[in-house]
């Protein structure tokens, strides 16, 4: 082989050695999630933030989870006493647990966050107890307006109710029709009293538990002046 030949397959060997290189560069430089995942071997975590630990619980219960990872969290899992039974994919985490379908007593609630690269982290052990034998009513009150109160324009009612377990929901009726509904505390409601007639008329509040069982209503009159 001449000197002339020999020079040119040692530079189409070193041009063959640099381009495989530079093709394995690029391959990590345009998939940098896959790098990133494959060396990611830090759990997620998460979180039971309600019902609290050692609640007692009847009917639909909402459970509140929160989870958080140094890359991202692929989706979260409830376990009820060691058994997967609810999936989300998307934050807020939140699941519905009918609790009628649970044995009455003690059980557990664990939340499971999920990362892109597998990892998995699981929250602290939360305990419940179901109780859907319960019957203590919820109790309600408006606290604003006062009975007797005249009012126009846009009013804000105020009420507050409580429960040995928990209230679902607090409903309001103007003389007599159910007008609105508040799932969540503080129970507050906003009407327009342009829309009623001049004169008096009757607010009236009742709460629901989870169980449900039902308060006895609250009421006030007001007076209408537009």
């Amino acid at each position: 082989m001449n000197k002339t030949l020999s020079k040119n397959v040692s530079l189409r060997e070193k041009a063959t050695g640099l381009f495989a290189v530079l093709v394995g560069m690029s391959l990590l430089l345009f998939q940098p999630s896959v790098a990133l995942a494959a060396h990611d071997s830090e759990p997620p975590t998460a979180s039971i933030t309600s019902p609290a630990n050692g609640a007692t619980v009847a009917g639909s219960l909402m459970v509140d989870v929160s989870a958080s990872d140094d890359a991202k969290v692929t989706k979260v899992r409830l376990l009820v006493d060691g058994e997967l039974k609810k999936l989300d994919e998307t934050s807020p985490y939140k699941f519905y647990l009918n609790t009628r379908l649970l044995s009455e007593g003690s059980h557990s609630l664990v939340a499971r966050a999920y990362d892109a690269a597998g990892n998995t982290g699981n929250s602290s052990v939360v305990m419940i107890t179901v109780d859907n034998n319960e019957s203590v009513p919820p109790t309600v009150s408006i606290t604003s307006p006062m009975n007797g109160a005249t009012v126009s324009g846009t009013l804000m009612i105020n009420t507050f109710a409580e429960d040995n377990v928990r209230v679902s929901k607090v409903r309001l009726f103007v003389d007599g029709k159910f007008r609105r509904v508040d799932r969540s505390a503080p129970y507050r409601f906003f009407i327009n009293t342009k829309f009623l007639s001049n004169g008096s008329h009757v607010l009236r509040v009742r709460a629901y538990d989870t169980a449900g069982n039902i308060s006895e209503p609250s009421t006030i009159t007001i007076t209408v002046e537009n």
